[in-house]
């Protein structure tokens, strides 16, 4: 049923994959019971599925089972948490709830910073979020702190994702235009075109 899910949500049917998802959701909990950890990935694919179709609430409900479960079952500093808490972080950012997603998206900071084999990637692109946050929440110089932070992290990555600095400068500049800092937001414009080309 999942694999299902999968080809139908990559042909864009999104409605059928979420059915085939609550399939599997239901085997899985007859076969395993309601608490067991094999439901994490299914809630995780729920939790897509339904943010794809703009059922935001249903997404979280389903994101924050998942989390729930990994809880229970790992531990809370668990690696696997963090990336729920991603999701719902950037979920609360989406529909403007920017206290709640910083809250959940420092603890995925802590959980990442605190586990020595975190892709730096991802901690970058964790980095990254909480700068969108602290944006949003005009906290420019903390936003600032963290964009730096994650492209510190991306000149260190021995495998860096090449596309991610693009983001991360655009993002600064962002925030500098928003200070009225014009000549540093377009020193971050030049050097990110200067990366893209």
């Amino acid at each position: 049923s999942r694999l299902e899910a999968f080809n139908l949500a990559r042909d864009g049917k999104f409605p059928e994959a979420v059915q085939a998802e609550e399939r599997a959701r239901r085997i899985a909990e007859a076969q395993f019971g309601p608490l067991h950890p094999s439901l994490v990935p299914i809630y995780s694919d729920l939790g897509s599925l339904h943010r794809s179709m703009a059922e935001y609430k249903k997404s979280e409900q389903d994101y924050k089972w998942g989390l729930a479960l990994l809880e229970k079952n790992m531990s809370p500093d668990y690696p696997l948490v963090a990336e729920f808490l991603d999701r719902l972080a950037s979920l609360d950012a989406d529909l403007g709830r920017n206290e709640e997603a910083e809250l959940l998206e420092k603890r995925a900071l802590s959980i990442r910073k605190s586990n020595p084999s975190s892709d730096p990637n991802v901690l970058a692109q964790t980095l990254g979020l909480l700068g969108q946050i602290e944006t949003n929440l005009k906290n420019y110089s903390q936003a600032q702190t963290f964009l730096q932070e994650a492209l510190e992290t991306q000149e260190k990555n021995p495998k860096p994702d090449y596309n991610l600095p693009i983001y991360l400068l655009t993002s600064q500049s962002r925030v500098f235009q928003l200070e009225k800092n014009f000549a540093k937001a377009q020193s971050c414009l030049e050097i990110a075109l200067d990366m893209a080309q």
